[in-house]
């Protein structure tokens, strides 16, 4: 929509150039703005279809979120939950912790499956990580919260965190509790 002091003129007197300019100004972003609402419907309608074939297909894809004691654990497992509930995905917990997950913060829409440690001879957490990925298909994405280290830290520690990013086959999220 043109704004009143862009409106051409219907008389024979020719249009100055700032208004001229104002009009292909205004010309350009009705256009632009058309593109992008267009772009909008065509990714929405391209998300509803995948969503469709996928469940008309029985795909099954999913979350894994590696959930220890922490509050890096915690974290990682608030974000997981945001992550499944904004792309409509199943969640898969994977409970490295001592204890049980509190799932009361999980929305209903959320379809979840909690794995639990087997005991000690599952004491290596990395191993448990890439072994539960494998275990789970359709997993399309780990989640694992980190925190940071000191220089001696890094050089020593976090092996776990090191470790399933560079050998999981999924893309990792790795999340960090804010300060």
């Amino acid at each position: 929509m043109q704004s009143a002091a862009c409106q051409l003129t219907a008389k024979n007197t020719r249009p100055s150039r700032e208004k001229l300019c104002c009009f292909q100004l205004n010309r350009g972003l009705d256009d632009l703005d058309c593109a992008l609402n267009h772009s909008r419907r065509n990714f929405f309608g391209i998300v509803d279809r995948a969503r469709e074939f996928r469940d008309k297909a029985g795909f099954f894809m999913a979350i894994m979120v590696a959930v220890t004691d922490t509050d890096e654990g915690a974290y990682a497992l608030a974000t997981a939950i945001r992550e499944a509930r904004e792309l409509h995905t199943n969640l898969v917990i994977l409970n490295l912790a001592a204890r049980r997950v509190d799932t009361s913060s999980i929305p209903s829409d959320v379809p979840v499956d909690i794995v639990t440690r087997n005991g000690p001879e599952d004491r290596d957490h990395a191993q448990v990580i890439l072994s539960q990925i494998h275990e789970h298909e359709g997993v399309t994405r780990l989640i694992l919260g980190v925190h940071r280290r000191s220089p001696v830290g890094k050089a020593t520690l976090g092996n776990v965190s090191h470790r399933v990013l560079l050998e999981a086959p999924v893309p990792v999220l790795a999340v960090k509790v804010p300060e």
